[in-house]
């Protein structure tokens, strides 16, 4: 049986400011003396630390009491997604913490999980922030533009860590260059998954695993090193992996350039984009 690793999940009235908020939050037992630190985050203006991101979400570093910790505002929500989140869904906050236990439990790398805590009003999703140790990994991404005699072996790894996922039952649904972190040096690399929200569990498919890896951009050469190495990893024919990935990859590409055409359109016929920021946010960033 496996160990329960994260606290139960708690949800109490608070308030902030002058408005009282549902909040739902869990905390890592490791690290129970962060609880105060946690709490205080949704009546904080900006995040605390240095901010490493900004954009659709943002990302600030800070130490507390020798812990470097890593924050996770999530910003751009829809009117629809935040009242999904405060009903029907979990939050992606909360969903990140969740499946950073479940990865752990599986044996596959990533920062460990410190927190999440979800704000509501009248079931609507305000703030939302997740909480993990920082971890100062490059990105796969750092790699591409690097000789083939120099990377070969990494995207020979990247192969056979990816086929480990798919065994384990993993599918990172935002599986691209940036959200694999590259742990160690050749010959023994290993990798590291961040931005885990967006993710699913369940029995190994061949069909939802070659999906899966639709959003690796990646030259046509490291493209067919990872299919290459997936394929002898789960013993299947290379050239018949890498069309799969190629099929997927492409089929993604043109619903991008379908999408893109259709912005375009609405944007020439006078429709404007319905994200629209919430009063309730301190903020201004969710």
């Amino acid at each position: 049986m496996k160990k329960k690793l994260y606290s139960k999940e708690e949800s109490v009235q608070k308030q902030y400011g002058k408005s009282k908020f549902r909040i739902q939050k869990a905390i890592n037992p490791s690290f129970d003396a962060l609880s105060d630190f946690v709490a205080s985050l949704p009546d904080s203006k900006s995040l605390p630390g240095k901010t490493i991101y900004s954009g659709r979400n943002d990302v600030s570093v800070v130490e507390i009491d020798g812990i470097r910790l890593s924050i996770k505002s999530y910003n751009r929500l829809t009117d629809v997604n935040r009242l999904l989140y405060g009903t029907l869904r979990k939050s992606k906050a909360q969903r990140a913490y969740e499946h950073a236990f479940a990865l752990t439990n599986r044996g596959i790398e990533t920062p460990m999980p410190v927190a999440f805590i979800d704000c509501f009003k009248h079931r609507i999703l305000q703030k939302s922030y997740f909480i993990c140790l920082y971890v100062n990994y490059p990105p796969l991404s750092d790699f591409i533009a690097r000789p083939i005699a120099e990377s070969e072996a990494l995207f020979r790894a990247l192969g056979r860590f990816t086929y480990r996922l798919h065994l384990c039952g993993v599918y990172h649904n935002d599986y691209n260059m940036g959200n694999i972190l590259v742990m160690n040096s050749a010959p023994d690399y290993d990798f590291c998954l961040i931005d885990n929200n967006r993710m699913h569990f369940g029995k190994y498919s061949r069909r939802k695993s070659m999906k899966s890896m639709r959003r690796m951009i990646l030259p046509a050469d490291r493209y067919a090193i990872v299919g290459a190495a997936y394929a002898e990893a789960s013993q299947t024919s290379d050239i018949g992996t890498v069309s799969k990935m190629l099929f997927y990859r492409d089929a993604l590409a043109l619903f991008y350039r379908f999408k893109q055409k259709v912005k375009k359109l609405r944007h020439l016929l006078g429709f404007k984009s319905r994200h629209h920021s919430t009063p309730e946010s301190s903020t201004g960033s969710l």
